[in-house]
């Protein structure tokens, strides 16, 4: 199986990350002429391993953004990096950068499973239990005198 990156803009991926309450990866890339740098395959194939893959789909949106273009420009004023390829694990409970040249599966995989515990964590913590106790239901004898005393009121109205 391959990864798919997010295809639309990075204010769009926040977005919808946010609200289905997933890790943001964005990959950062080296411009290129056709749009196919070898960071950008090396980083394809990283995310298609069979340990990273089924995670990443479950849990991330992952966005992939080449240096040069407007939205990498956007992202680089709010995380400035002079380095490619880097990864960046986003959440509202924390952010990770990794330089990814050279990165190891195991070692990718350690650091989105921590930050999926985070997000977790910050998700248990946002959302406080509420216990609510069921309503008693009334005797059948006070239902009936409910609905006696209801059907009355509208008789009277009638009149």
């Amino acid at each position: 199986m391959v990864h798919e990156w997010f295809d639309g803009t990075l204010v769009r991926a926040s977005a919808q990350a946010t609200r289905q309450n997933r890790l943001l990866i964005a990959c950062i890339v080296a411009g290129s002429d056709d749009g196919n740098s070898q960071e950008k395959q090396t980083l394809e194939q990283l995310f298609s391993q069979p340990q990273i893959l089924p995670v990443v789909r479950s849990r991330c949106l992952c966005i992939l953004l080449e240096t040069g273009t407007e939205q990498a420009a956007i992202f680089a004023k709010l995380f400035p990096s002079n380095t490619t390829p880097t990864i960046y694990l986003i959440h509202s409970s924390g952010n990770t950068m990794l330089a990814a040249d050279n990165i190891e599966v195991e070692t990718l995989l350690e650091h989105i499973q921590t930050r999926l515990a985070a997000v977790d964590s910050a998700d248990k913590e946002s959302k406080p239990e509420i216990a609510l106790t069921p309503l008693p239901t009334p005797a059948p004898a006070a239902a009936e005198k409910h609905l006696d005393a209801h059907e009355a009121e509208r008789y009277r109205r009638m009149l």
